[in-house]
């Protein structure tokens, strides 16, 4: 079998949902479900967590599978810091302390609802193929013909004449962070996450939700509470409503 450190990267400062990492939804900060999923499975040899925050320290400490050395240094830790760079902060110490594990999986709070089969799913594809990694996608809701910069006279010259019916357009994919996995072997030579023998792998709309903004929170925190955790159990629910 190989080896699979999961690497937990949650930092304090937050724009779009203040402490967001810690927020509680049916009673638990939203980074206990992150840890919940890798305690739950056996993909992961062993897993550490890279924060600059003492509160989640404090939330993650009740899971003591997970260790967290340190404190992430403040110059990873800003708005324009790189995540390369701080999951090689990490990287460096675990191998120092223990070995060089054959995957590295980022693992990032606020996309709670990731699924275990799904994981199962990249790691199969991962063992099999010839890549560097698998990275998780979903149809995007919007094609990029309808998003267009706004003008400063707000006119609407640079927009299409003609829209066309939602099924005309092509599918279009967006980048998601339920799953990432990469061979640590690439990571340490580029110090890249993606790269041109990346896989993508789709996954479930619900599955992928990631928390940017207080509507997302709102969202994901809604679905949860309704245990509402698929896209054809939404469905379901919906068409349930008289």
């Amino acid at each position: 079998m190989k080896s699979n450190l999961a690497i937990i990267t949650a930092r304090k400062g937050s724009k779009g949902v203040r402490n967001k990492n810690i927020k509680k939804i049916l009673g638990k900060p939203l980074i206990y479900y992150t840890c919940k999923f890798i305690q739950d499975s056996d993909l992961f040899t062993n897993t550490v967590l890279t924060t600059d925050s003492e509160k989640i320290i404090n939330h993650v400490s009740s899971f003591d599978f997970i260790e967290c050395p340190f404190k992430r240094p403040l110059h990873l830790s800003t708005d324009t810091s790189c995540q390369e760079d701080a999951i090689s902060h990490i990287l460096n110490w675990f191998e120092k302390k223990y070995y060089t594990p054959d995957y590295i999986s980022i693992f990032e709070p606020t996309t709670p609802l990731r699924s275990q089969a799904t994981y199962l799913k990249a790691i199969s594809i991962l063992n099999k193929k010839k890549i560097d990694g698998v990275f998780s996608v979903t149809k995007s809701r919007h094609s990029p013909e309808l998003i267009k910069l706004l003008r400063n006279d707000f006119l609407m010259k640079n927009w299409n004449s003609q829209v066309k019916n939602r099924q005309e357009y092509k599918n279009y994919y967006t980048l998601t962070s339920s799953v990432v996995i990469i061979k640590t072997s690439y990571f340490k030579k580029k110090k890249s996450l993606i790269s041109p023998k990346s896989f993508a792998l789709i996954v479930d709309p619900i599955e992928s939700l990631m928390i940017d903004d207080k509507l997302d929170f709102f969202i994901i925190k809604s679905l949860i509470e309704k245990n509402l955790l698929t896209s054809q159990i939404l469905g379901k629910f919906i068409d349930s409503i008289k």
